[in-house]
């Protein structure tokens, strides 16, 4: 969990970065293939596709790449705080992760 924290954090410092036009549209893709390992666990194939194809256009991304990016940091990172039994719980109320990680990516599709 820690791992998907730092890697949508690296994401979104980096889409960030190209928005400000300190960074180029080819280093966000670099950090994106870099980190991307990561998140491939923790979502399903469709918020992977949603995200890798608003980072891999050829177009600078706009700001809902860093909104949603920002938004799961803090999800990835509530869920790695989360004491050791929550997620227990949660499976056995069957509160997935991934469903989670889709309300946020939707706003991307």
């Amino acid at each position: 969990m820690m791992a998907a924290t730092i890697a949508a954090t690296l994401i979104r410092d980096a889409a960030r970065a190209v928005q400000e036009a300190h960074s180029t549209t080819a280093s966000l893709v670099s950090v994106w293939e870099e980190e991307r390992a990561a998140l491939i666990r923790l979502i399903t194939p469709a918020d992977y596709e949603a995200l890798s194809r608003n980072i891999d256009s050829a177009r600078p991304p706009d700001s809902r790449l860093t909104a949603v990016c920002d938004r799961l940091t803090l999800l990835f990172w509530k869920e790695h705080q989360a004491f050791i039994l929550t997620p227990l719980i949660k499976y056995l109320r069957r509160d997935n992760l991934s469903d989670k990680v889709s309300a946020i990516v939707t706003e991307l599709r």
